[in-house]
């Protein structure tokens, strides 16, 4: 292999654009995640952090070495600022999880992350420095341009309708993620061979029967010895597969389920809060967009088979605001029930509107009863369901069609 086709295969690693797709499910796993750990910490957080903690500032900085910078050195020691800080948090994890303003998100959860850790380290174990580095490299990433509300207010903060061709990124922020939680495996692995008890099959025994540890005992499997062996060397081999076999395309997805259920084994048997789970959200950061693709219309097939209804939904190219709304049609439409298209030959077709006309089951519909066809096939608008049923609806969707149709004319 000459030097050359290694500087293509590099670059076409690191640098070949491809969906933002696997980005944003990472940073939907990694949101939920978070949301989570603010969850564990609110009722631990004043005896751990606060005033009256267990443990002062100035130990913990001793023992890490150096100063470490945090927010909460630069704020009064009153627990009512740590609170604001864990509450700033919280609403960041849900802009993260949401997909609005996820740069600034990630680099606000990661500041406030290393100020508690910087406040007190003996709190905080490997999941939450796993969280850390991933906060840090989603700062860099293009998360937010897929499965989030900043896709849909791009199509109305814009000054011209945006077209709906797919767009592609450059991926090195995420291949830098994966990088990061092969390492973990690779680590984890390579630590076992300096292990008397990993090497001679005993080590799954003896942490099964840490009761400090045990959160359900597994049933009768590690108390015997070959069966405790195999689960001791399979657990090195499949870290060893999870950190380097991985990588190559045919093992990924078999790979991806068996350390799914690895994970989800072990957090049953043993309580470590939220590692397995962030270790799961890793490898779902491993799926390629094929995957994706792949998913997406086996779930499209699967609606249609219950019964699912596609509708033809008719737009005004000529009309902003018939557009920008048939853009947001499309990019809500994740089960391609309801394809905007222009369609002049259609009987009785809106040229001239510049609102939507929905065609189903051989009927014309407009105005509210459009706008209920619609929410009942696009996902994140079966919530509005009800509302649309309210007699009150008909005058609220004419106010809001006026109101932006001076805005978008």
């Amino acid at each position: 292999m000459s030097l050359n086709t290694l500087q293509q295969l590099w670059r076409q690693f690191w640098f070949t654009p491809e969906s933002a797709v696997p980005a944003a499910f990472a940073r939907i796993t990694f949101g939920l995640l978070l949301i989570q750990f603010v969850v564990l910490l609110a009722p631990e957080l004043h005896p751990l952090l606060g005033e009256k903690s267990v443990l002062p500032r100035m130990i913990d900085n001793a023992w890490l070495g150096s100063p470490a910078f945090s927010l909460l050195d630069y704020l009064p020691h009153e627990d009512r600022y740590l609170d604001g800080l864990l509450g700033i948090m919280l609403l960041c994890a849900i802009g993260l999880t949401l997909g609005l303003c996820t740069r600034a998100c990630a680099l606000v959860i990661l500041i406030i992350m290393s100020s508690f850790y910087a406040t007190n380290a003996f709190v905080f174990g490997a999941s939450d420095a796993i969280l850390r580095t991933v906060m840090f490299l989603l700062v860099f990433s293009h998360a937010g341009d897929a499965l989030s509300v900043k896709r849909l207010l791009s199509v109305w903060l814009s000054k011209r309708c945006p077209g709906s061709s797919v767009q592609l990124y450059k991926p090195w922020a995420l291949r830098l993620i994966q990088v990061h939680f092969a390492l973990v495996w690779w680590v984890g692995c390579t630590r076992k061979f300096h292990g008397a008890d990993w090497m001679n099959g005993n080590a799954v025994y003896y942490v099964t029967h840490v009761n400090e540890l045990v959160r359900y005992p597994l049933p009768f499997l590690p108390d015997n010895l070959w069966t405790s062996k195999f689960l001791t060397w399979s657990t090195m081999l499949l870290e060893f597969a999870l950190a380097v076999l991985i990588w190559i395309e045919d093992f990924r997805l078999p790979l991806i389920l068996l350390g799914t259920i690895f994970h989800l084994a072990m957090d049953w048997a043993l309580w470590v809060p939220q590692f397995e789970f962030v270790m799961i959200a890793g490898l779902i950061a491993f799926l390629s967009p094929t995957t994706y693709s792949k998913f997406a219309y086996a779930c499209r097939r699967w609606i249609r088979q219950l019964g699912a209804e596609p509708i033809k939904v008719e737009f005004n190219p000529r009309s902003d605001l018939s557009c920008r709304i048939a853009e947001t049609v499309r990019r809500l439409d994740l089960f391609k029930l309801a394809q905007p298209e222009v369609d002049g030959r259609v009987e009785g077709a809106t040229t001239e509107s510049s609102g939507l006309t929905v065609y189903a089951s051989g009927n014309r519909l407009t105005g509210t009863l459009a706008a209920r066809a619609l929410a009942q096939r696009l996902p994140l608008l079966m919530l509005l369901y009800p509302a649309l049923l309210l007699p009150s609806a008909p005058p609220m969707i004419a106010a809001c069609s006026r109101l932006l149709g001076k805005l978008y004319p």
